[in-house]
């Protein structure tokens, strides 16, 4: 089952890199442990002056570390942000397999790069996005998808299988590119 591409309430920065897959990565990276607000502040700059994997490689640690120095651990999140940009420079996938992807990195890389609605993540934003999606699709794919199945439209969602793609659909969900 694939995420709608409606940008939900809540708002994620993922929603925003869907399309941009070692952005989301970055911004997964600046998340860990920090707000979304402070995240939002220096993205822009961040991705103005290194706007993919080759310059910020290139870029001077320390001006890269001044940028990043207002969400904390600037030593960490430079060595994960440079390990991850190295890896996806040479072109290591999946994202389990990048320098300083974790869970969370992971999880948001599946649901809004690859399209997956997947059930069980950790993070209470996730989740929530998670829910809110189920409810989405479940509106827009109507009454006949909802009701099929012993265990409807929710239970095929989180079990990841139903219903396929194309099938039980009155409305429109975007499926990505």
């Amino acid at each position: 089952m694939r995420t709608p591409r409606t940008l939900s309430p809540y708002i994620l920065i993922q929603e925003f890199l869907r399309d941009e897959p070692w952005r989301l990565l970055a911004a997964c990276i600046m998340l860990n442990q920090t707000g979304a607000r402070q995240v939002w502040r220096i993205l822009p700059e961040f991705f103005d002056r290194w706007p993919d994997p080759a310059s910020l490689l290139a870029a001077d640690e320390d001006e890269v570390k001044g940028v990043i120095s207002s969400l904390g651990f600037k030593n960490v999140r430079y060595r994960r942000l440079v390990g991850m940009s190295s890896d996806w420079a040479a072109g290591v996938r999946p994202p389990e397999r990048l320098y300083g992807v974790g869970k969370y990195a992971q999880d948001s890389y599946k649901l809004f790069c690859e399209g997956y609605l997947i059930p069980e993540v950790e993070d209470k934003e996730l989740r929530n996005y998670v829910r809110w999606a189920q409810q989405e699709t479940a509106r827009v794919l109507g009454p006949e998808c909802r009701d099929a199945g012993p265990g409807g439209v929710q239970q095929g969602l989180q079990e990841g299988a139903f219903p396929p793609d194309g099938a039980c659909r009155q409305g429109e969900i975007a499926q990505g590119a």
